[in-house]
C-alpha cells in the first residue's frame, strides 16, 4: 500500500488495531486509508467511531423491542 508519509502509515495501522478492522474488510481499509493521510479527518476520527456505535445500539435496540 502507498503511503503519503510515514505519519500516514503510523496512523493507518493505529486505527485498523483499534478497530479490529477484519484484513479482507477492503472498503472499510479503504475508508480508514483516506481517513488516515488526511489530518482534518484524523482530528475527527473520535467522532466517527462514536457515531457509528450510536447508530448500532440505535439500531440493535428496534429489533429488540
Amino acid at each position: 500500500m502507498y503511503y503519503l508519509f510515514p505519519k500516514h502509515q503510523e496512523r493507518f495501522e493505529q486505527l485498523i488495531e483499534m478497530d479490529e478492522t477484519h484484513p479482507k474488510d477492503i472498503e472499510r481499509l479503504s475508508l480508514f486509508h483516506v481517513i488516515t493521510g488526511c489530518n482534518d479527518l484524523v482530528e475527527q476520527v473520535g467522532s466517527f467511531m462514536i457515531l457509528e456505535s450510536v447508530i448500532f445500539v440505535q439500531k440493535r435496540s428496534r429489533r429488540l423491542i
